[in-house]
């Protein structure tokens, strides 16, 4: 391969005349190179090796990505009945960023169904645009964060498994592109207006067939010229201000980011936004695919800190910055506002508006937010991820939380997270012997929770939080119910009660990815675990007989409802006491469960389908005279009112309400409905 090794304008004379006389580059190619430099990548020169060679960068390294028998290899296996469609998976070549220039591949596929192409303009990971083979059609595309557009298309002969060259040459934002048999004459068929003059890293891509069969792109000879190149520098994948822990030093926070490319990273923060000041730094981590990493932060006091990610390119150090996130520690001694959000398809969703909600209405900025399972759905009955694959889901995680309003939650504040079944395997409600081996590791690098367990606590003041994860240690819901059937696992089970029967603090609220409530289907513990229904909510009511209000914020079943759980064994003490569950679910979920019909314990006033959403609890600051605790369930929908239904105002203190009707839940239905697709 003839490379400038990163350094703008240099190539190497020899490599440029043999290059441009080589019979299978173009006149044009060869003219643009003398004014620039080339890249000739000649694979069917190359010994087998893994990967494609110096710069060649794949983000999905589960799939076989080498050179075999003089091709460059990126072979698919067969994709998920539930895939989304036109799946992207690009190869970039790193270091060689351009704005005009001249790209030629020279390939064939195994499949014909699969949809290769050449990369251009790429701005980062998920935003690019490129040239594709479709069958009959040339198709030049914008690639973005949910979705593909196409931009314009020109007919070619149709594409079989013979030799082939695609070329694809940009000046300007004028673009022409052809594909023709290999040993043919060229000819461009493709002509089109680009959307802007951006530059970016060019590379190879192969859109997923619709068809979903397994093939591989074979790749014999790739060239680049251009008039010069630069370096790529590295980006923020994903950030994360973690949930913070008092401790007796101060208070501690993760930090978690990964990069876009091979990096190692560094965290950095100071009490100077500009960084001009005093840095502190961590240890230097050189992590491997997915190339995540964190670390955590010791505060001494409740000041602002900044902090951002330092990234050095693996191959070419290049030197990247990320965003500067800001966190402001949070006492208990003020006004505590917290979200609780869940359900976010990714496929076609430009953006979830509800967070942004969030942040316009919090009436102080929230302390915390709780992410509750389907991080995207990268496993799913629809619109999943191509394969089951921790590459995919890692990729799917992301995406999800490049939403423009996610990331500009998390720049302001901590987020922390629990899993739930679509994010942990394929199939829906799976028990943990269903899960993948990887899954759970997988998730500890999306996180920078205090804890790799999945449930962990934290204190602001006078309220204690507790997270809980009800999928990865849960029993299968058909297995009879028994005293000893637990959706929580005993050890988070009594880590949880103890919590709750040790803790100093007034109010408990209890953040759960599964609901307790009805739903028309077993997975929830009211109906498929009921004897831990049952022990749960006496120990959430023996916390309130002692004075600790307990507020259940729960995801999953798709919808937004306040219920009132009332004291499984009816002691007289309890009388007009509930347990309130705030169900809020979802950011983008596709199919809604309301309770059963006969749910006493639902609140009819605070019920609503077919509505995005999530859910924000506004907890008054201590000494404040009547002080109350605020339900408040935020519209994700465009226009229209902040709530979606009245707030629901509580005491602060566990108080009977001699207006509600406390009911028992209701049994179990002898049929459950049919699953719905998520």
């Amino acid at each position: 391969m003839a490379d400038h090794g990163g350094r703008p304008g240099r190539f190497s004379r020899r490599t440029l005349l043999s290059a441009a006389g080589a019979a299978l580059v173009s006149a044009d190619l060869a003219a643009t190179a003398r004014a620039g430099v080339l890249v000739d990548h000649r694979f069917d020169r190359m010994r087998d090796r893994n990967g494609w060679g110096h710069r060649w960068y794949a983000r999905h390294f589960s799939l076989v990505f080498d050179v075999h028998r003089g091709r460059g290899r990126l072979q698919l296996p067969a994709g998920l009945r539930s895939t989304a469609p036109s799946q992207p998976i690009p190869v970039f070549l790193l270091d060689h960023e351009c704005r005009d220039g001249t790209q030629e591949l020279h390939f064939q596929v195994t499949h014909r169904d699969l949809r290769p192409g050449l990369v251009m303009h790429r701005r980062d990971a998920f935003h690019y645009l490129a040239v594709t083979v479709e069958q009959r059609r040339l198709v030049l595309a914008s690639y973005s964060r949910t979705e593909r557009r196409e931009l314009a298309h020109a007919g070619v002969a149709v594409l079989d498994t013979d030799p082939h060259v695609l070329r694809v040459a940009v000046s300007g934002r004028t673009l022409r592109a052809g594909l023709w048999r290999a040993g043919h004459r060229p000819s461009m068929q493709l002509a089109a207006r680009l959307p802007s003059l951006a530059g970016g890293t060019p590379g190879v891509l192969l859109v997923a067939p619709a068809d979903r069969k397994p093939g591989s792109l074979l790749v014999s000879r790739y060239l680049l010229s251009a008039r010069r190149f630069r370096r790529t520098t590295p980006q923020a994948a994903l950030l994360v201000t973690g949930t913070p822990q008092a401790n007796g030093d101060g208070i501690t926070v993760g930090l978690r980011a990964a990069c876009d490319v091979p990096a190692s990273i560094q965290f950095e923060w100071s009490s100077d936004p500009s960084f001009s000041g005093a840095v502190e730094r961590s240890a230097v981590h050189r992590p491997g695919p997915p190339f995540s990493a964190r670390d955590q932060i010791v505060l001494a006091d409740a000041r602002p800190v900044h902090w951002r990610a330092r990234f050095v390119a693996t191959g070419s150090r290049a030197v990247g910055h990320s965003r500067t996130q800001h966190y402001t520690p949070q006492l208990g001694s003020g006004r505590l506002v917290m979200g609780a959000a869940s359900c976010a398809h990714l496929w076609q969703q430009p953006a979830y508006n509800g967070l942004r909600r969030l942040l316009d209405v919090a009436p102080a900025p929230p302390a915390l937010l709780v992410y509750q399972g389907d991080l995207g759905y990268a496993g799913n009955s629809r619109f999943s991820s191509y394969i089951e694959a921790p590459d995919f889901y890692f990729e799917r995680f992301t995406r999800t939380l490049s939403d423009p309003h996610f990331v500009a939650l998390r720049h302001r504040g901590p987020v922390g997270f629990t899993g739930d079944d679509h994010d942990y395997c394929q199939q829906n409600n799976a028990p943990p012997s269903r899960f993948p081996t990887w899954s759970l590791a997988l998730w500890n690098h999306v996180h920078a929770d205090p804890s790799t367990l999945g449930y962990y606590d934290v204190r602001f003041g006078d309220v204690h939080c507790l997270t809980l994860d009800g999928r990865r240690y849960a029993d299968p819901v058909e297995q009879p119910d028994t005293p000893a059937k637990t959706k929580l696992g005993t050890a988070q089970r009594d880590w949880l009660e103890s919590r709750l029967a040790t803790t100093d603090a007034s109010l408990a609220v209890v953040f759960s990815a599964d609901i307790f409530a009805s739903r028309p289907n077993p997975d929830c513990f009211l109906f498929g675990w009921p004897d831990e229904y049952r022990r749960l909510m006496t120990a959430f009511m023996d916390a309130q007989l002692r004075g600790v209000r307990v507020v259940v914020l729960s995801g999953d079943a798709h919808g937004l409802r306040i219920h009132h759980h009332p004291d499984p064994a009816a002691r007289p003490r309890a009388a007009g006491l509930s347990i309130v569950e705030f169900v809020c679910s979802g950011l983008s979920p596709r199919s809604w469960e309301p309770a059963t019909a006969d749910d006493g314990t639902l609140d009819p006033q605070r019920s609503v389908m077919q509505h995005r959403g999530l859910g924000m609890i506004d907890i008054d600051p201590p000494g404040t005279p009547g002080r109350s605790v605020t339900l408040r369930a935020i519209s994700g929908e465009e226009g229209g009112p902040d709530d979606l239904f009245p707030p629901l105002v509580l005491d602060y203190a566990p108080t009977p309400d001699s207006s509600l009707r406390l009911r028992p839940p209701p049994a179990a239905p002898r049929h459950f409905e049919p699953a719905v697709p998520e």
